[in-house]
């Protein structure tokens, strides 16, 4: 992976990660136990996958339902959780209110790290670029590259997952009157 989608993979999480730890105003948080959250979050990946298999072999659905809210959602946060549970919940730093959430978000980011490199090598630069926006509400497909015409658009369209919440196109002209035709092929259903 070029250094420069890496760089947008995880510079968010990493500012993100400044911002939450400055923002604990009593007692901060030692660093190493932060990291070790974060890495917890990343631990917590394999354990949320054999959770999804889990369910799956017992009960699977097509459905947006059962990917937002029972794979993405149940699976996911469960798989966080017992983590955090497990490499967090009784250190002797864990002593305020505040501190569930530190390490929580913590955990987050490291999941989510590891979701955001996975999606940006699929997606490249502008994937990452909208995922710094926009990956808190959902998950988006964007254009890639320069594939912003009368082809690149409906070839973006066509590619993109049928999870995705969000459709971010770009589009681009050299004639008159391009730009209307090319909303006409983006309009929503």
């Amino acid at each position: 992976m070029p250094i420069l989608l890496l760089t947008v993979s995880v510079l968010p999480v990493i500012l993100l990660m400044v911002y939450i730890y400055r923002q604990d105003k009593y007692e901060k948080e030692p660093i190493g136990l932060l990291i070790r959250a974060f890495i917890a979050g990343i631990v917590a990946i394999p354990l949320d996958l054999t959770l999804v298999a889990f369910l799956d072999s017992w009960f699977y659905s097509e459905t947006v339902f059962y990917s937002a809210f029972i794979q993405a959602g149940f699976c996911e946060e469960l798989s966080k959780l017992i983590v955090l549970f497990l490499c967090i919940w009784w250190n002797k730093n864990f002593n305020e209110h505040m501190d569930g959430i530190v390490y929580a978000a913590f955990v987050g980011l490291g999941f989510a790290c590891v979701e955001n490199i996975m999606y940006v090598a699929e997606g490249g630069l502008g994937t990452g670029i909208v995922r710094a926006f926009l990956s808190a509400v959902g998950k988006v497909h964007a254009t890639e590259g320069n594939f912003n015409n009368h082809i690149g658009l409906p070839m973006t369209i066509l590619n993109c997952p049928p999870d995705a919440d969000f459709l971010v196109l770009e589009m681009g002209s050299n004639h008159p009157g391009e730009i209307a035709a090319l909303c006409d092929v983006a309009e929503p259903d």
